[in-house]
């Protein structure tokens, strides 16, 4: 009798502890809700950032993520091609002016932008963004593998077709009004964070430890191109060591130091022409 209550028991509290069990249930989706909300669209910076208000007003960006579209010309900085083209399908897909933003492990970029997916109804905007050759695939390790999955087969999809930022022959035509930002290579250490245009030649070359390639130029800026970047310039048959030592070029891009050296990184051939 006494073993027959013991187990009624013991039932009663596994009971207990698979109700308790299922009410933690809603918490805890109530906790992946948190990672999506609903945002009003205020305005379309270019075509990877857009502005949102939060929920209480203040104004925010979000920054797509996964993907870096061409830089749009500012007043204080040089443009790259294709950029209006990304601006204009971005503002055409967000018509609605309501996205949806699915946020991942990380929340915010280092300059404070609001990381996300942005949906239009269903659609996912920022494989399309890439699927149309506008932006080039960004892989850091914190995010969503099945929505990275999707921008990876839309950039692969881009490149086949040709699209965007994927055709030509892979020296791109900048644009002329980027004149205005040309500085001398031994200012560059000064303008460390900004992004500025120089004009070199390369002297010489490296490759680095996971496939990195080190262009050296007259001036003692280091143009840097990472192993993760390689692909980028073999689409167009470029080989970044053979294809530019001994021209001259003319670089966009932002200006940084690493041990001492001023840089310019590289992650796609519109980045860097041959001048003839």
């Amino acid at each position: 009798m006494r073993n027959a209550k013991s187990a009624k028991w013991l039932l009663f509290l596994i009971a207990l502890a698979v109700l308790a069990g299922y009410t933690d249930l809603p918490s805890h989706f109530a906790h992946e809700a948190q990672k999506e909300e609903i945002f009003p669209v205020e305005q379309i910076i270019d075509g990877d950032t857009i502005r949102v208000p939060d929920k209480r007003g203040r104004s925010r960006l979000i920054r797509l993520e996964g993907i870096d579209c061409p830089e749009i010309m500012r007043h204080d900085s040089p443009g790259d091609p294709f950029s209006k083209e990304a601006t204009e399908l971005l503002s055409k897909l967000l018509k609605s002016k309501t996205v949806r933003a699915r946020f991942g492990a990380e929340r915010y970029d280092r300059y404070g932008r609001l990381l996300a997916f942005v949906f239009s109804g269903d659609l996912n905007v920022n494989r399309e963004i890439v699927k149309a050759g506008l932006a080039t695939v960004i892989e850091l390790g914190q995010q969503d593998p099945v929505l990275m999955k999707e921008l990876l087969n839309a950039q692969k999809t881009a490149m086949r077709n040709r699209e965007g930022i994927w055709s030509g022959d892979g020296n791109f035509n900048q644009l002329r009004s980027n004149e205005r930002f040309v500085v001398a290579q031994s200012k560059v250490a000064r303008m460390e964070g900004k992004r500025i245009v120089i004009m070199a030649k390369i002297t010489g070359s490296a490759r680095k430890r996971g496939g990195t390639v080190i262009l050296k130029t007259d001036g003692g800026v280091e143009i840097v191109i990472f192993g993760g970047s390689a692909a980028n310039f073999s689409h167009f048959g470029i080989a970044p060591r053979s294809h530019y030592t001994g021209k001259t070029v003319r670089i966009v891009g932002r200006a940084s130091m690493y041990r001492g050296a001023p840089n310019i990184i590289v992650r796609h051939p519109m980045s860097i022409s041959v001048q003839e």
